[in-house]
Formats: structure tokens, C-alpha cells, sequence
């Protein structure tokens, strides 16, 4: 192959991508293939030096470096399937971006003291070339899980029973949003991410796979159904744990005013003029059902509202158990309730199921407002009002304590509130 070629050959890669590199690399072995022998362009030859200028973010790794030119040991470089090369490192972004390696290296591991404008060409650097950090190598350099880990709940197969296993299991619809917020938060960062159910049985539940296996270095735990006991167990395995839902004293967390939610719920349908306001309340396991109560008995007491017991259920968080729950409340009542509030949004939406059925009206007979809100709440018909937390909040809030955490494991246990808000829909009326 003669010179002229090579510096042909170095002009056109320098000019192209991947897959058109790796059509190259195969023209240029046929080429060097002696007369009459077949040629394999899958196979790199096995020893072979050829100096040529190109991007670096266009080779494998184990490429040997020459200032001014890449010394492309053909025999190292890996040729994917489609044609192109794998192999992008965090120099290649900065290369592209136009910053140093550091600055590349705070941007994928969140760090706030990046000026926003330089974040923003890094990560459009990062979206060009694809990068995705390799978790695994990471892991052999620092003999530390690269992951992070998210943990929600899930009742046993045995107890969802009948044909609309959805309507029986826990709230997902809701738990889904805070993962996918969290998950895009954390992909953004040095660490992949697990996503595992906690299975719940007989009162208890098991602990993820992925701790009891040491794959990740912190967990985010979504569920106020797991003890404080549970949480500590967890703790032995996996040190940095940021617990979403409940408030706890020896582990970080983001949590919300349970009582104040149902309380605000009540204040909400007391100034639109109802005094018959029923309330089911969640599963009685969950850390949150006590303040829960506390919260309805609250706001009835500060209207000088009759609490009345047989307006009061509870229910898993499931839409049966909604179901359930209401129907035990209109059936046992001979004066009927104008409001209901719903512990969940799945609860809501089993409660309007039976009314649905019995011809009740919502909200002409019936208002009905939720303590939480999902995609479930905003398409039923009508519309599901809510008293909830902001999640984009809550996944933002829970990140930030997550990363400064497995930065310093020795800062004490944070806890931050996320208030609430209430979203008006058509669910709810104002009566005289």
C-alpha cells in the first residue's frame, strides 16, 4: 500500500463516521490481500501499524497514542455488528464539547458548581456520541457497585386474585412517574440504575436481590408499607439509603405532612359546603395510616364536623380494596356522605368504580377528591381531584441527598419535606 494511499486513506477517515470507517478498514484489506487469497473483513490482520489522523471518539480504546495521529493497532480494533466502532471515553466528549476531562467527569457525576452553559455542551457532546459510562470497568477501578438501586412494593401473586390483576395490585401507575424521574436523574450520572419489587407478604417483606448481592452502592426505597425495622436490615447491606414517603430519624429521606394532606382535604371540601365527608384511609401496615386518621379527625374537628364511623374505611393500595372500602361505606349508611376522600389515587379510582356501578353520580351525588395523584386521577371520567405532593420535587429532593451521600458517608441523616398542593378537576362540587 503505498503512501499516497495512506494519506488518502488517513483524509477520508478523518472526514467520516463509524460505519463508514469500518467500510474503509474493509477496502483497505482488500487491498493488502495477496493475489488470489480470500479476504476476512470481519478479522483484523494480526500485526499491522498504520498511521492515520481521525477522531479518537471513532476507535476502540486500546488504541496507542501518538500526538498529532492515532497509531491504530488494527488488530485492537473492535468493529460492531452494524459496521461501526465502540469505545467513546469521557476525553472524546471533551474533545467535542470543548472542555477538560474534569469538567466533563463533574457533569456525569451531577456536580452543581458546572456553569449551566458549559453543562449544556456537554451533554449535547454526550448525546452526538452516544456515551454511556461503563458501569463494570468502573467497578474493577474503584471495588465499588456503580449502581444505584430503586426498590418498590409489591403485594404476593396469592393475594391479587380474580381477572383484573392491575386493579389489585399496588398504586404502580404513581410509583412509575417517581422511578422514571429518578431514573433520568441518575442516568445522567456515573452510576446505572435497578429497578426491583419488594415483595409483601403475610406482613412481611423481602429484601431486593441486588442488596443482598452488594451490586449497588445506595438505594432509593419508595414504599411507607416497609417497617423502620426493614429499613435498618436494609441499611446492614447497602449504607446509603434514602427512604421516600415516611419520614425516619437514622437514614436520609424525602417525606411528606400525611396528616396535613387529609386535614388540607377536609378544609377543601368544608369551604365548598360539605358536612358529610367520608375518608378511606390506606393499608393499616403502612407507617402513614395513624397520622392519616389523625389528619381527617383534625380537619372535622376544626369545621365542627360529626365524625361518624361507618364513613370511615381502609383499603391496600389497590383499586379492589377501594372498591371494597366504599362499598361497605354507602351500604352500612343510611344517611349517605357527599364527599369522599381517598387515601391514594388507585383508591379513588376503585371507590368511583363502585359508584360507577350503582349509579351514583360524581360529583352531582358524590365528591371525591384523592391524597395523591397518578396518570389514573387526570384520564378517568371525570377527572380525579387531588391534594398532592409534586413529584418532579420529590425525585429532585431525593437525588440530591442520594449523591451527597455517597459522596460523604459520614454527613448525619437529612430529612426534607415536600409540601402539598391541590389540583382542582371536575370530581369535586360546591353544594348549598
Amino acid at each position: 500500500c503505498s503512501n499516497q494511499k495512506i494519506k488518502a486513506f488517513s483524509r477520508r477517515f478523518s472526514e467520516c463516521d463509524g460505519n463508514v470507517c469500518a467500510n474503509k478498514y474493509r477496502e483497505w484489506r482488500s487491498l493488502q490481500a495477496p493475489a488470489g487469497e480470500a479476504v476476512n473483513n470481519n478479522l483484523p490482520p494480526k500485526k499491522f501499524d498504520l498511521f492515520v489522523d481521525i477522531p479518537r471518539f471513532l476507535c476502540y480504546n486500546k488504541l496507542n497514542l501518538k500526538f498529532g495521529t492515532f497509531r491504530i493497532c488494527l488488530k485492537d480494533v473492535k468493529i460492531l455488528e452494524g459496521g461501526g466502532f465502540v469505545g467513546v471515553s469521557i476525553l472524546d466528549i471533551a474533545r467535542l464539547a470543548g472542555v477538560s476531562k474534569s469538567t466533563v467527569s463533574a457533569v456525569i457525576n451531577g456536580h452543581e458548581h458546572v456553569r449551566e452553559e458549559t453543562r449544556a455542551r456537554v451533554l449535547d457532546a454526550i448525546r452526538k456520541l452516544d456515551y454511556h459510562p461503563n458501569a463494570a470497568a468502573r467497578e474493577l477501578i474503584t471495588a465499588e457497585p456503580m449502581n444505584v438501586g430503586i426498590v418498590m412494593p409489591a403485594y404476593a401473586e396469592s393475594t391479587c386474585v380474580g381477572d383484573g390483576r392491575y386493579f389489585h395490585s399496588i398504586d404502580e401507575a404513581s410509583n412509575l412517574e417517581l422511578v422514571s424521574r429518578l431514573t433520568e436523574y441518575v442516568s445522567k450520572t456515573k452510576y446505572g440504575v435497578l429497578v426491583e419489587h419488594a415483595v409483601i407478604s403475610d406482613g412481611e417483606c423481602q429484601l431486593p436481590s441486588f442488596a443482598l448481592s452488594r451490586r449497588v452502592s445506595g438505594v432509593f426505597q419508595i414504599s411507607p408499607l416497609v417497617s423502620e425495622a426493614y429499613t435498618e436490615k436494609l441499611r446492614q447491606y447497602v449504607p446509603s439509603v434514602v427512604e421516600i414517603g415516611v419520614a425516619n430519624p437514622d437514614c436520609d429521606c424525602v417525606y411528606s405532612d400525611y396528616e396535613g394532606t387529609v386535614s388540607l382535604s377536609v378544609e377543601y371540601l368544608a369551604g365548598l359546603g360539605h358536612k358529610k365527608i367520608a375518608f378511606i384511609n390506606c393499608d393499616p401496615a403502612s407507617r402513614t395510616f395513624e397520622h392519616r386518621m389523625a389528619g381527617y379527625r383534625l380537619g372535622l374537628e376544626k369545621f365542627g364536623l360529626e365524625y361518624r364511623r361507618e364513613w370511615v374505611g381502609h383499603s391496600p393500595f389497590n383499586g379492589q380494596g377501594g372498591y371494597d372500602a366504599f362499598k361497605s361505606i354507602w351500604e352500612a349508611s343510611g344517611e349517605k356522605p357527599t364527599a369522599l376522600i381517598c387515601a391514594t389515587g388507585i383508591i379513588a379510582g376503585g371507590a368511583v368504580r363502585f359508584m360507577h356501578e350503582k349509579g351514583v353520580s360524581v360529583p352531582d351525588d358524590v365528591s371525591v377528591i384523592s391524597n395523591g395523584d397518578s396518570q389514573l386521577c387526570e384520564f378517568m371520567t371525570p377527572r380525579i381531584s387531588v391534594v398532592c405532593r409534586d413529584k418532579e420535587e420529590i425525585a429532585k429532593r431525593a437525588f440530591s441527598l442520594m449523591m451527597e451521600r455517597l459522596g460523604d458517608k459520614s454527613l448525619c441523616p437529612r430529612s426534607v419535606l415536600v409540601g402539598d398542593r391541590i389540583i382542582e378537576r371536575e370530581s369535586v362540587k360546591k353544594i348549598k
